[in-house]
Formats: structure tokens, C-alpha cells, sequence
């Protein structure tokens, strides 16, 4: 995985502040797309949207609407960093003058040029530690790994922490008065997370105390090798604010001289078109079909988060096209795609649940796909759809077989595939031969038991290969639906038989 490094000087780290995980997230973020070279901070003009792909870049939900922005982006600039300086008590923003532009949706604002002296051209004195370890922490465990990190150097002999210093540095000095809470709302979640996702791993014990009172705590430092690394980290590379971002990170006015200003042109649709790879390419030419607004696949469709899950690079195609089954199945509207822009506004198809059944369509796709396919597809994954389809021209050309476009997937097949996990779209119609469920359970029990048991399995497999939190009881229609058509396939089998 590519280093993704934040770098902090010490004192930063040791300061006392509160920040919920996404805003702390958010804040890391920028401070990992910091250069070493940057004498000072650039100011960042970011909109809504593209804030919305950094902080959703691996399908989960961390903001939602325009609301959750301003929520999060009021909590920087109103939760202050405090410290002490000497005889001061002092208190800074992480970021200052924020503007939210309502007609074009951008927000724009810079870090407290307060902070450069943490952030910018450090020496030494300093932590530094890859942003993945942090991703899928809570808010304190974040805080206590940085800390922890910080001292990773004592871990020979440990570190000590007065328990009133710690809970202040954690901005919750307000809470948990008795050490039994701090250690079950705090300590312990924090082992549990940390050995989980992180680099490190720690132990603790009551190292000073007062009668029965807690005073300061020992903290054993260990290397630790994650539980835990899902595969949507690797997304982490792909939201880097780069040279590509620069029309939204602009210099300082006083930066540069007005000769060496520009700005970098948007790329028109046939560029983007000409580098987006082959099966994502089939993806917009099936939507395109379809009816859906060309612009509005490329900015809205293709570039959503959960599009760049590991499991569909290469297989995007088959994605939209289950998706559009199932879609076909439960709207009645007029103009299909003018519906299907709206289902997909208001985020019908992306939720955790729907997202993981249209995947699993795609994995059940794979398993039947020939393997020259399989692997031009694999092949095709990572580079432009222009350079691909010239690699494969090439190769089937050395192969001294007759050139010929990549194979289209089985239609027979996919259709089979899409059936199957679309069966919940299809209406019901009512009638003699319609097979009923209530009847079936009543009839035989243990046979539905062991199918819905095969069934919850089978999803719950399904979620840990994706690095999903399996959740039984918001699944349950999903299960329900599996276990209907098998308990539908063995009465058709069995009972006709006997």
C-alpha cells in the first residue's frame, strides 16, 4: 500500500483537542496531501461533491448532504486546538475564514497559518505515521494512537500518563470522573481498535494511585501487524489532492506573480472517455443507451465511491447491467432514465445493503466468465481504455490469432446471474401455482430453517470478503428473499419428484 504519511511536530500532537472521527479524518487528510517543500498553506477551494468523494471514498457514508458539511466544517473552525504557552492559556482554530458559496456549492478555506510551525518544513521532533492506521478509528482511539505513536521510541520501558493529563489531551476531561469508565469507554475500546487496524498495539496498567483513585497509567508499546486491512484502503491513493486538483487548491494570492498563474482546463468527455478503462468504458456506452445523460454518468455515476471498490475494477459493465435489471423490475415510470437519475440522486442503488447485493451479482459473474476474459478484464483494470484496447490488439496479434475486440460477457449467463439476486424487484403475481412462503415454513420447518441458516451464511461470508460489517437484521429481507428461492427450488425438485 503507498505511503500516505501524517507528519506532526510533537507539540501538536501533545495539545488538547476535540474532534469527532470524520472531522479529525477530513483534517488528517489535508495534512497528509501536505508537501514537504510548502513554505505555507495552500488555500482550498473544494466543492461539495469532491469533498463528498474524499470523505465517502470507500462507500461509507461519513457525509451525506450539504448539512453534514457545514456541520463538519463548523466543528474545525469552531473546536479550537488549546494549549499552554508559558503564562498563556491558547486556543486555535484549525481553519480560518470558511465561505460556502450557495449557487456553485464550494467551500473554500485555508489552515490557521497558526499551525505552520507544526505542519510545515520540520526537522525533527516530530510524528509521523501512515493515514490507513487511523481511517476506521473512533474519535479517541485516534487521539491515543497519535499519542502512543508519539512515544513509540520508549517502548522498551514504557510510557507513564497521569489519567487527568490523558482525558484533557483527549478533550474529555469533563467525562468519565471514575477510572472504571474511562477504562470501559475508553482504554478498552482503544486496545480493541488499535490491534485491530494499526501499526502498533498496547497494554496498560495502574501505575500510581491515591487510596482507591487512579492517578497515571503505564502504557507498553508493542509492533503490531493489523487484523484488519480492508481492501477499500487502497481507494485512499486514488483521492490524493494531486496536480489534477489544482483548479481547487489555489496559491495564495500574493504567491505568484499574475504572469504564473493558470489554471489547469477541464478535460472535455471524449478525454475522459479515452483514459477511464475498458469495462467502466462498456459501463457508460450500455447507460448512454439506456438514455441516461452522458455528463451525468461521467460526473455523477462513474465517479461515486463505491464504483472503485477492488471487486468491480474490471467488471463495471456487469455491475450497471444488474443494476439496471433490478431497476427495470421496480419502476413503472415513463421516461426510465430520467428515473434512474433521480433513484440514483437520492442514492437508491448506493446504500451498504444494495451496493453489496449488486457486488455479489458481479462476484457470481466472475465465477462463470471464461478465463481469457476474466483475464483481459483483470488486465484492462488499471490502465486507459485507448491503451488497453491497443495492448490487447497487440497481443492477439503475437498470439497470431485474428484480432478481434475483447468477448462480450455470456448474455445467456449474466441474465441468469441477474435473476438471481434481482428476484426481489420482480413483482409477485398472485395465482394458484404461486409458491407461498407463510405455507412452506408451516409445512416443513427444518427444511426452512436450514436454508435460512445457508442463506444468512452465505451473506454473512460475503461481507467479510468485502470488509463490510455484516448486520443480520438489516439483511433480513435480502435473506429472506435466498432463502425463498431455495426453499422454492427444493419443492419444485423434491415434492414433484415425490
Amino acid at each position: 500500500m503507498a505511503e500516505f504519511k501524517v507528519t506532526k511536530h510533537n507539540e501538536l500532537v501533545e495539545t488538547s483537542y476535540k474532534l469527532g472521527s470524520r472531522e479529525q479524518f477530513f483534517v488528517l487528510f489535508l495534512i497528509a496531501n501536505l508537501s514537504t517543500r510548502d513554505n505555507d498553506f495552500p488555500q482550498y477551494r473544494l466543492p461539495f461533491s469532491r469533498i463528498m468523494k474524499l470523505m465517502n471514498f470507500d462507500g461509507r457514508r461519513r457525509i451525506a448532504n450539504v448539512k453534514d458539511l457545514e456541520k463538519m466544517m463548523d466543528n474545525l473552525n469552531t473546536a479550537p486546538i488549546k494549549f499552554v504557552d508559558g503564562d498563556e492559556d491558547v486556543k486555535i482554530a484549525w481553519i480560518t475564514e470558511l465561505r460556502y458559496n450557495r449557487k456553485t456549492k464550494e467551500v473554500a478555506f485555508t489552515l490557521n497559518p497558526n499551525l505552520k510551525r507544526y505542519l510545515l518544513n520540520l526537522k525533527g521532533f516530530f510524528t509521523n505515521y501512515n493515514i490507513w492506521n487511523v481511517v476506521y478509528l473512533s474519535s479517541q482511539s485516534i487521539r491515543l494512537y497519535e499519542l502512543l505513536k508519539r512515544h513509540e521510541y520508549h517502548r522498551e520501558r514504557g510510557i507513564i500518563f497521569k489519567v487527568d493529563y490523558l482525558k484533557g489531551l483527549m478533550g474529555i476531561e469533563d467525562k468519565y470522573p471514575e477510572f472504571y469508565e474511562f477504562k470501559r469507554w475508553v482504554l478498552q475500546p482503544a486496545q480493541a481498535e488499535l490491534e485491530t487496524y494499526t501499526d502498533i498495539r498496547f497494554v496498560y496498567s495502574e501505575y500510581e494511585k491515591e487510596g482507591k483513585r487512579v492517578i497515571s497509567l503505564k502504557f507498553e508499546i508493542f509492533e503490531n501487524e493489523p487484523k484488519e486491512r480492508p481492501e477499500t484502503l487502497r481507494l485512499l491513493d486514488h483521492i490524493r489532492l494531486n496536480e489534477m486538483d489544482r483548479p481547487y487548491m489555489l496559491a495564495p494570492e500574493n504567491e505568484l506573480p499574475t504572469t504564473e498563474k493558470r489554471s489547469v482546463r477541464p478535460k472535455n468527455d471524449d478525454e475522459q472517455l479515452a483514459e477511464i478503462p475498458w469495462a467502466r468504458y462498456r459501463a457508460y456506452q450500455f447507460l448512454e443507451e439506456q438514455g441516461v445523460n452522458t455528463s451525468f454518468i461521467l460526473d455523477k455515476i462513474l465517479s461515486h465511491p463505491k464504483i472503485k471498490y477492488p471487486e468491480l475494477m474490471g467488471f463495471e459493465d456487469i455491475y450497471f447491467k444488474t443494476i439496471w435489471q433490478f431497476f427495470k423490475g421496480k419502476s413503472t415510470a415513463k421516461s426510465m432514465a430520467g428515473a434512474f437519475v433521480s433513484w440514483w440522486k437520492n442514492e437508491k442503488f448506493t446504500t451498504d445493503q444494495m451496493h453489496a447485493r449488486f457486488l455479489e451479482a458481479v462476484i457470481v459473474g466472475k465465477k462463470k466468465m471464461g478465463a481469457e476474459e476474466f483475464e483481459a478484464r483483470k488486465m484492462s483494470a488499471t490502465m486507459p481504455r485507448t491503451d488497453f484496447e491497443k495492448l490487447w490488439s497487440e497481443k492477439k496479434q503475437t498470439a497470431n490469432t485474428p484480432k478481434a475486440k475483447l468477448r462480450q460477457p455470456q448474455e445467456q449467463s449474466l441474465q441468469q446471474v441477474i435473476a438471481e439476486f434481482s428476484a426481489a424487484a420482480k413483482p409477485e403475481i398472485p395465482g394458484p401455482k404461486a409458491f407461498d412462503l407463510e405455507i412452506f415454513k408451516k409445512e416443513h420447518p427444518d427444511i426452512f430453517q436450514k436454508f435460512w441458516e445457508r442463506s444468512a451464511e452465505e451473506y454473512r461470508a460475503f461481507y467479510q470478503e468485502m470488509g463490510v460489517k455484516f448486520d443480520a437484521q438489516s439483511l433480513h429481507g435480502n435473506i429472506e428473499s435466498k432463502t425463498k428461492s431455495y426453499c422454492e427450488e427444493w419443492s419444485r425438485k423434491v415434492l414433484a419428484v415425490g
